[in-house]
C-alpha cells in the first residue's frame, strides 16, 4: 500500500530511486506511458542502467522521433541506434549485434568492467509518410520485447507506450497504451504544466476524451475527483496494464520549489485515495523534476 502520511518530503536523484524501486533487477520490461517527459525519462533510465553493467534496449510500440547524438537528450554518446523494416528483419539485427558485441567484450575485458550497453530499436517508418516527415520511427510488435528478454539479448527493455503531441496531460485512446506482453512495470507520467492551469487544447492531448473521462470541461482546472478518474479509473493513465504489472505514476515538470511543494501535496492526496480505491497496483508515486534531477516518492 501507498504511504500516505509521510509529509517528510525529500527529493532524491533518479539514480538513487531506480535501485531503491528495483527498477535495476534483469529480465524486466518496463513500458512508460502519459505526457510530459516520456522519452526524456525513458533516456535517462537506459543511460543509468547501461552504466550498470547492464544491456538496456529502449523501444517503442509507437513512434518516437530519431535520436541524435551530442544534444541534450540525456543519452550517452555511445548508444547503438538499430532500425529495420520489420520485426524479423529487426530481431535478427539485435541478435547479430549481441553476438558481435560479446566477442568485442571478449577480446577487452579489462576495458569493459561494469558497463553495459544502451541500444535504441524500432522499425523504419513508409516513406514519404507522416512518421518519415517528422523524422520519427515506428513501434515494434508487443511480443518482440518478450522475445529479446527470453533470448537473453537484453537484461532490461523500456518501451515508450503512447504518444501525447508534446502536450503535458493527456487521455488514452481505446487502444492506448500499446503495452508489450510481459510488462513488469508501467510508469505514467503527467505534466506538472497541465495540472496546474485551467484545461485547454494548449496543454492537454485529445481534450475531447479528456474532459468526458475526468467530467471536466475546458477552462476548469483539474479537481481531485477529476484526478482520481484520470489516474485510477480502468479508462485512465494505466488502463491496458497487465494484471500483474506494478504502476508508478510520475509528476513530472514541478521545476522549482513551490511547484515541488504544491506537486507533494496533490501526491499525497492521489495516494490517500488509492488507498480508500484498493488500487494496490499503484505500488508508487513519484513527484519533481526529470530536468532537475530532483523527484521525492510517495
Amino acid at each position: 500500500m501507498l504511504d500516505q502520511h509521510n509529509s517528510n518530503w525529500v527529493t532524491q536523484p533518479l539514480s538513487q530511486l531506480i535501485p531503491q524501486l528495483g527498477w535495476d533487477k534483469k529480465s524486466q520490461i518496463i513500458a512508460i506511458c502519459g505526457a510530459g517527459g516520456k522519452t526524456s525519462l525513458m533516456h535517462k533510465m537506459g543511460s543509468y542502467l547501461s552504466q550498470q553493467d547492464l544491456n538496456v534496449l529502449l523501444t517503442t510500440t509507437t513512434k518516437i522521433y530519431r535520436p541524435c547524438r551530442h544534444k541534450a537528450n540525456h543519452l550517452p554518446d555511445n548508444f547503438q541506434l538499430i532500425t529495420d523494416k520489420s520485426n524479423t528483419s529487426l530481431a535478427q539485427k539485435l541478435r547479430d549485434n549481441f553476438v558481435n558485441q560479446n566477442d568485442n567484450n571478449t577480446q577487452n575485458t579489462a576495458q569493459n568492467d561494469n558497463q553495459g550497453s544502451l541500444t535504441i530499436a524500432a522499425l523504419e517508418p513508409v516513406a514519404g509518410s507522416m512518421a518519415a516527415m517528422h523524422n520519427k520511427l515506428c513501434g515494434i510488435s508487443t511480443e518482440l520485447p518478450t522475445r529479446l528478454i527470453e533470448q537473453k539479448l537484453f537484461d532490461i527493455v523500456i518501451v515508450e507506450a503512447d504518444g501525447a503531441a508534446r502536450k503535458p496531460l493527456k487521455a488514452p485512446s481505446g487502444q492506448e497504451p500499446i503495452i508489450p506482453t510481459g510488462t513488469n512495470l508501467v510508469i505514467g507520467l503527467s505534466g506538472w504544466e497541465g495540472l496546474s492551469q485551467p484545461i485547454s487544447n494548449q496543454l492537454v492531448h485529445r481534450l475531447d476524451q479528456f474532459c468526458q473521462l475526468t467530467g471536466l470541461a475546458p477552462g476548469e482546472y483539474v479537481s481531485p475527483n477529476a484526478l482520481e478518474k484520470l489516474i485510477l479509473s480502468p479508462e485512465g493513465l494505466f488502463q491496458n496494464r497487465p494484471p500483474k504489472a506494478k504502476c508508478c505514476w510520475l509528476i513530472n515538470q514541478a521545476d522549482n520549489q513551490q511547484q515541488q511543494q504544491q506537486a507533494a501535496e496533490l501526491a499525497q492526496t492521489l495516494a490517500t485515495r488509492a488507498n480508500d480505491f484498493g488500487a494496490d497496483w499503484l505500488s508508487v508515486i513519484l513527484a519533481g523534476s526529470l530536468q532537475q534531477d530532483a523527484l521525492f516518492i510517495r
